[in-house]
Parts: C-alpha cells; sequence; structure tokens
C-alpha cells in the first residue's frame, strides 16, 4: 500500500517535470505518533491533484491518466487497507504552491492483537 502511494507521487513527479513545471521531483516522508495513533506523510512536489478530483481520487477506477496507463485501483485500495482493514484514516491534503501530502493515520492498540507475536 505505501509503495502504491509513493509511485503515485512518482509519476506526479515526472509529469510535473516533463511539463517543466519542476527540475527536479522531491519526496518526502514522515513518520509522528500522537494521541494514540500513528501519522504517515507522503510528500512531493508533483502536479498536485486538481479541485475537481479531490472528491473523486479514493473511487475505485477513477484515473486521471489516459487510457490504457492507469487503472484507478491505487488509491481505492489504499484507502480500503487504511480506513476499512485498520479503522485508521486516509486523506490528502493539497498545498497551494503545488504537490500532495497523502495523511495516513492508524490506530494504535494497547497490546498484541491475538494471533500475532512479538519478535
Amino acid at each position: 500500500m505505501l509503495l502504491t502511494l509513493i509511485v503515485n507521487a512518482a509519476q506526479s513527479m515526472a509529469a510535473a517535470q516533463q511539463d517543466g513545471l519542476i527540475q527536479r521531483g522531491r519526496l518526502s516522508i514522515g513518520t509522528s505518533r500522537t494521541n494514540g495513533s500513528v501519522r504517515i506523510t507522503i510528500t512531493d512536489n508533483g502536479a498536485g491533484i486538481a479541485p475537481e478530483h479531490r472528491e473523486q481520487i479514493f473511487e475505485p477506477f477513477f484515473t486521471t491518466k489516459a487510457v490504457g496507463s492507469g487503472t484507478g485501483q491505487g488509491l481505492a485500495i489504499a484507502y480500503d487497507i487504511v480506513v476499512q482493514k485498520h479503522h485508521g484514516r486516509l486523506s490528502v491534503e493539497v498545498p497551494q504552491e503545488r504537490g500532495a501530502v497523502l495523511v495516513i493515520e492508524l490506530p494504535v492498540s494497547g497490546g498484541t492483537p491475538e494471533g500475532t507475536r512479538t519478535l
């Protein structure tokens, strides 16, 4: 799931570079822990997300790529994993200048789930 988000960011940066919007892509990944959750941010300086697409990006089969270039499954699957399977949050922030920040928030449980081992 994280790899999918990183690949999306890389593709956005490549498109921005090809369009002459940036000279070099910049991707950063950050983590923090607050109020019982772990927060992961993936920030890029790519083309960003158009306002008219922001409400749809987590919908299955939605893509802004050319026909045959994207399936529209990456963000939908990531959303399902984070929100449905782990009861977390997946959101997007779009800075005014350019790029996008994907924010993953996952709850931290107090103990080890049954059926798992800590090594």
